[in-house]
């Protein structure tokens, strides 16, 4: 071919070049775009991103081989709580994390006997707790869940006797035993 030719394709058809060189520079981007996405999510996912010798991000994403399931998530959020009352069990905030642990076991992980030690547990330690009210029929229906009745009425009865006559507690309680 003469380079007379190649001057007239190429001058007759220069918008055919120019769109190939947009498409070739949008394929470039698709694909950095993708890959900064694929970075992010396995980071977001607890991967770990590498950099390269040269200082650009490598291709290089870890991604646990282990996704927790919701029991070990909660599992995980329960401990939590466990190490801060640990941490200072005469803390304020510590009825407030055994009774989220017992919500968890109980209402989470249908674990009525563990939700019941940790109710049961701000009953003796924490008497005086403001939230200590709702702590009695949670109690209670952990007993009826696990179809104890009998550990239901015990629970409804120290109700009775922890909260004034005139009280919605005691009320509750009386309705709940049938009085």
């Amino acid at each position: 071919m003469s380079r007379q030719f190649t001057k007239t394709v190429i001058k007759d058809n220069w918008y055919l070049f120019v769109l190939l060189a947009l498409v070739f520079v949008m394929a470039a981007y698709m694909l950095i775009s993708s890959g900064e996405k694929e970075l992010q999510d396995g980071a977001a996912a607890g991967g770990a991103v590498t950099q390269s010798q040269d200082g650009g991000i490598a291709n290089a994403v870890e991604r646990p081989s282990h996704r927790l399931t919701e029991r070990e998530k909660t599992l995980e959020v329960i401990e939590g709580h466990r190490t801060k009352i640990e941490a200072d069990p005469q803390s304020e905030d510590a009825p407030a994390y055994l009774k989220a642990m017992a919500n968890l076991y109980g209402q989470e992980l249908g674990d009525y006997d563990e939700a019941i030690i940790c109710y049961e547990r701000i009953l003796t330690a924490y008497p005086d707790w403001s939230g200590v009210r709702g702590v009695y029929p949670d109690l209670a229906r952990c007993y009826e869940r696990k179809g104890d009745s009998q550990g239901a009425h015990q629970v409804y009865r120290e109700m009775m006797r922890a909260f004034p006559e005139d009280s919605q507690e005691h009320a509750f309680a009386r309705q709940q035993l049938g009085y």
